[in-house]
């Protein structure tokens, strides 16, 4: 990803019995805050994200995040910052899936190709998900009330999250989320089973 000055990366590392080739999760931020260091930024993203108490509660508990690395732009010269945390799904189920997970999409105000991000959440419990691939309402329910609380205490901290274009894109200037939205069937990657 392209990580212009005044912008940095968020990566959302994650572990668990029920990852077993790990995973990330990562997200684009304006520092309108300037904040001087990633360690702070890291720290401060670790607060926000324990408190967004409904995504553990409908993350599977063999999942969990045990780091946040921090990466300031622009990409060759911006410090960097890895800050080892323990946040723990809460969600009992009997049984998951590597390959499977919440699939939350990046939304901001432009239209086409290059106003869409996406991300997967580890922890989709298989339990509540039926054959075509549903996931139960009051799981999305609570993604959607965690993830719009992460969106609105990141901007509260002065570090709005920003849809960050990647090597080679017609167009290098972040974009603005505008918010996410998770979706209603599971998403799969076939590549998270392989070692």
């Amino acid at each position: 990803m392209i990580i212009p000055n005044g912008y940095g990366q968020i990566n959302l590392i994650m572990t668990g019995d029920a990852l077993p080739s790990g995973g990330q999760v990562t997200f684009g931020f304006e520092n309108v805050a300037d904040t001087a260091t990633p360690q702070a930024v890291a720290s401060g993203v670790s607060t926000i994200l324990e408190g967004c108490t409904n995504i553990w509660a409908s993350t599977w508990n063999e999942v969990r995040c045990t780091g946040i690395l921090v990466k300031f732009g622009p990409n060759s010269t911006g410090p960097s910052a890895l800050l080892g945390v323990t946040h723990v799904g809460a969600y009992s189920s009997t049984d998951g899936l590597p390959s499977a997970a919440y699939l939350i999409r990046k939304n901001t105000a432009m239209g086409g190709r290059q106003g869409r991000g996406r991300f997967y959440w580890p922890g989709l419990p298989l339990q509540d998900v039926n054959e075509a691939g549903v996931i139960q309402s009051n799981l999305l329910l609570d993604q959607s009330t965690g993830w719009t609380e992460f969106f609105t205490e990141m901007s509260a901290a002065d570090w709005p999250l920003v849809l960050l274009r990647a090597e080679g894109s017609p167009l290098q200037t972040p974009e603005p989320l505008t918010g996410f939205s998770p979706q209603s069937v599971a998403g799969t990657q076939r590549r998270r089973l392989r070692r």
